[in-house]
């Protein structure tokens, strides 16, 4: 194949080569030729040069441009594969740097939970007969227990349901079997929150008396000696008096979104039992 060198120098022959054959034919008229004659032979040569010097470069040209296109051609293909990978090396810094950020967090969630704790992280969703199950990936062969805690640094997750020997399956709170004891933050009022499923979460026996508003946030007690204190569980969303009833109707949307949950921190409770829910 033909390079761009190669072109150019074969069409400067060519041109040499003509001009060389015009000149040749011009020479050979007689030397003292009229006048006239002179003017017939330059009137007659002069567009054939031009001519001839117009194709060469015309095809010059050509040939320049082609060569041109396809080594800006490779050169934007070799430029698209330099910034694909340098953005590929920017998203793989960026998720490192959140993944440590958050592993960061869990650390220090770790050391200042009054508890033994262990990190691990989601790698998959539980079967389709559980509510919104996650599958972590430690089990019984780190300690892992049927009823553990689980919490991340924004508030608390669930519980463990299942457990394999290096997997367990994590149930949230919005679960219909899960029950935490718990209090509004901004007045103290205590109650149970307990899942209801789609909906969220309910906060359950607390009396018309208590200052209850929507938007209120609602932590865990430490009472029942499984999740420690302080620990967000859900903002109140709905509040209304039902009737006749004592109690209030509360609903709490969870703190943590459990579709968004990646890694988390299990709490090894002395007091985790294999079955649990609200009374």
């Amino acid at each position: 194949m033909f390079s761009r060198k190669m072109a150019t120098a074969a069409a400067l022959i060519a041109l040499l080569v003509l001009f060389a054959v015009i000149v040749s034919v011009s020479a050979r008229r007689p030397a003292a030729a009229p006048a006239g004659v002179a003017r017939i032979v330059l009137a007659a040569v002069s567009p054939l040069q031009e001519a001839s010097f117009r194709v060469a470069f015309f095809f010059v040209s050509i040939w320049e441009t082609y060569f041109d296109l396809v080594s800006a051609g490779r050169e934007n293909v070799r430029l698209s594969r330099e910034l694909a990978g340098t953005r590929a090396a920017l998203f793989r810094a960026r998720a490192a740097e959140g993944e440590n950020r958050r592993f960061r967090a869990l650390l220090s969630l770790g050391e200042d939970l009054p508890y033994t704790t262990l990190a691990a992280r989601v790698v998959g969703e539980g079967p389709s007969q559980w509510f919104k199950s996650l599958v972590i990936d430690r089990g019984s062969r780190d300690g892992v227990l049927p009823g553990f805690p689980v919490v991340t640094p924004g508030g608390v997750v669930g519980r463990v349901l299942e457990v394999s020997g290096h997997y367990s399956l994590v149930v949230p709170i919005a679960d219909p079997n899960h029950a935490v004891d718990g209090r509004i933050e901004r007045t103290r009022a205590r109650g149970v929150v307990a899942g209801s499923g789609e909906a969220g979460c309910r906060f359950l026996y607390v009396t018309r008396k208590e200052d209850i508003r929507v938007g209120d946030t609602v932590v865990t007690t430490g009472l029942d000696r499984l999740f420690p204190p302080g620990l967000p569980l859900g903002r109140v969303t709905h509040v209304s008096m039902m009737g006749e009833s004592m109690f209030q109707e509360i609903a709490v949307t969870p703190w943590v979104d459990f579709d968004k949950v990646e890694e988390v921190v299990v709490i090894f409770s002395a007091l985790a039992l294999p079955s649990w829910g609200p009374s």
